[in-house]
């Protein structure tokens, strides 16, 4: 359950015309917002698109592109390169048995935002490139294994589009028996990389290595989580907005997407706000500016105008000085 001795912060909701808006990312690229999701039919259908919105105040939003390939795109995520191109991941999910594989990402670019490049496949089939992060020039990626063999790999990039293999089995040879997938990615100012990385149906873990990014140390978190997004601020502190899960007698009843504080040494964390949130909710964005933390998510806890609760898409300004203070 939450606990309601957190502060629990208010968002706007910026879009909802599809069945199911869902899976977000947000940037702040030439003096604007830009917000990116997946519209589709349901959770799992097969015929996602991504449409990309933009906004000056975060207010007003409007379409600026929508994204198709003759399948499912799902998931998508944004970054800035350090060239200043905005770059669009996202994976494109087929039928195994008349292509051999399920999953391939695919990345455009563009240097205004507005015009964008033909999409180029990154990575390598089935291993599915999540979030990028940024530290200087160098760029490292996170890709999670699907039809089997389940590991994550480590990657790097200077560009966004092209990446290099640093770790084939980022867990370790020795670990065969792990579903982790889905990662936060963010770096110190001493230029550590640090990794909240999702596990099913074990608790999370948080990773961190200083350059050349090849040997990892590892912490059990304190809990199971989705969608993670983690930035380190400016005084060292990490700050995630993950999907937490409630429990009634052991089973899992309900979710939501909430602030969490992650201790660098424990890699607990510790619950320090609430979004508006309830059922089908989780994958946001992360932007931290002005002593402000800005989050796109989705949730489907609200009734639409028709008078059908679906998922949505939301935007939140949030002081981080009203964010519940970490534990000393």
């Amino acid at each position: 359950m939450t606990n309601n001795l957190l502060p629990a912060f208010p968002a706007r909701r910026i879009w909802q015309k599809a069945a199911h808006n869902a899976f977000t990312d947000l940037a702040w690229f030439k003096n604007a917002w830009w917000c990116v999701f997946r519209e589709a039919s349901n959770h799992v259908s097969g015929d996602g698109r991504i449409r990309l919105i933009r906004s000056v105040e975060g207010k007003h939003w409007r379409t600026i592109q929508v994204f198709s390939l003759e399948g499912d795109l799902r998931d998508p995520s944004l970054i800035v390169t350090p060239e200043g191109k905005l770059t669009l991941l996202a994976a494109f999910k087929v039928d195994r048995k008349t292509h051999g594989y399920s999953h391939q990402v695919y990345a455009w670019q563009s240097n205004t935002g507005r015009q964008w490049q033909a999409p180029s496949a990154v990575g390598e089939k089935d291993l599915w490139l999540w979030r990028v992060a940024f530290q200087g020039n160098t760029g490292l990626g996170v890709a999670y294994k699907v039809g089997g063999d389940y590991h994550t790999r480590l990657y790097s990039t200077q560009d966004g589009v092209q990446y290099q293999q640093i770790l084939e089995r980022f867990r370790g040879e020795h670990i065969r028996d792990e579903y982790s997938n889905e990662s936060g990615l963010c770096f110190d100012q001493s230029g550590t990389a640090w990794c909240l990385l999702r596990r099913d149906p074990q608790h999370a873990l948080l990773g961190s290595a200083a350059p050349p990014y090849t040997q990892w140390q590892w912490r059990e978190c304190n809990q199971r989580i989705g969608g993670p997004v983690m930035v380190c601020l400016t005084d060292g502190r990490l700050l995630s907005v993950v999907r937490l899960y409630g429990y009634t007698d052991g089973e899992l009843t309900s979710a939501r997407t909430s602030f969490a504080w992650v201790n660098r040494d424990t890699g607990e964390l510790t619950e320090c706000g609430t979004l508006p949130s309830a059922g089908d909710t989780s994958y946001a964005g992360l932007i931290v500016r002005n002593n402000t933390a800005y989050v796109s998510y989705y949730s489907s806890h609200a009734n639409s105008p028709y008078g059908k609760a679906k998922p949505a898409i939301y935007f939140a300004a949030v002081p981080l000085n009203e964010l519940k203070p970490e534990p000393v």
